[in-house]
């Protein structure tokens, strides 16, 4: 099921969402506030536009499972500036200076911790009281999204490098050869098992323990852009930008479930699929 969310006026650029127990926050470019803004929601039907109260790229969020949501600014030069909320995204704070010699790449919530990896650095941060204090974690190559859970986290970079690391991002593997090159928007750790969605195509990666993958074929290929969606009911849901949506229920057999009504458009979730429109 997928439903057009049409967000305020001047709302030019949706970016990322992120879901937490207190409701849904968007992220942004708005025109008329140099990035100062987000968009909170406890339904997806009505959408609440708050101001964050420091200019800046906010492009990426994360929400950990208490309510607590972090938000990066992302790709600035010079700057590497971070903002917490500790009521879902109503109010928020500074949390002041990471340190990072790089402007900030991503921000996730990693079911026991949050990281926030650097641009053009090795250098990230870790938070496991909520972003209240941060230390050091290293990665394994500069420019990289963590995907992953407690205890089992895969690294992947903008080179397509793919790294694993079984202790908390404390040590990592080498280069996992299975999926080199493969370009990827999409990662997930779905019912303890990795699955890797390549950017076009119809092959599907996954594997239980992060050393052995294997391949799956989709019903159909995808166009540019997918996203892989778990949503609350436990399916996990692959879109694309041609607005097909395929689904499984184990990580490696696939079906088609149809297309969505518009196609194109930024596809963004967590928790459900939303196909985000701008007015």
């Amino acid at each position: 099921v997928s439903d057009a969310i049409t967000l305020p006026t001047g709302w030019t650029r949706p970016q990322s969402l992120t879901w937490g127990p207190l409701g849904w926050v968007a992220f942004g470019y708005h025109a008329s506030t140099n990035w100062q803004r987000v968009q909170t929601s406890s339904d997806f039907l009505s959408w609440t536009t708050v101001d964050v109260g420091t200019a800046g790229r906010w492009e990426f969020g994360a929400a950990d499972d208490d309510g607590t949501v972090i938000t990066i600014e992302f790709g600035v030069a010079g700057t590497n500036k971070v903002l917490r909320s500790q009521d879902g995204g109503a109010t928020w704070g500074a949390v002041g200076s990471l340190g990072a010699s790089a402007q900030w790449y991503s921000v996730q919530w990693m079911g026991d911790k949050f990281i926030a990896t650097p641009n053009g650095s090795t250098a990230a941060r870790q938070s496991t009281d909520g972003g209240a204090s941060w230390s050091s974690l290293t990665m394994p190559a500069n420019n990289v999204n963590v995907f992953g859970g407690p205890g089992r986290y895969l690294a992947v970079s903008s080179s397509s490098a793919y790294y694993l690391s079984t202790n908390g991002g404390s040590s990592w593997g080498s280069s996992i050869s299975a999926l080199s090159g493969i370009n990827s928007y999409s990662t997930r750790l779905y019912k303890g098992r990795l699955v890797v969605c390549p950017l076009a195509g119809s092959t599907v990666y996954y594997s239980d323990d992060g050393v052995t993958w294997a391949r799956s074929t989709l019903q159909h290929s995808v166009g540019s852009g997918p996203r892989l969606f778990e949503v609350v009911s436990g399916v996990l849901y692959l879109i694309a930008s041609d607005g097909k949506v395929q689904f499984s229920v184990d990580g490696k057999t696939w079906r088609y479930a149809g297309a969505t009504a518009t196609s194109g458009q930024q596809q963004l979730g967590l928790g459900s699929y939303v196909d985000i429109q701008a007015s």
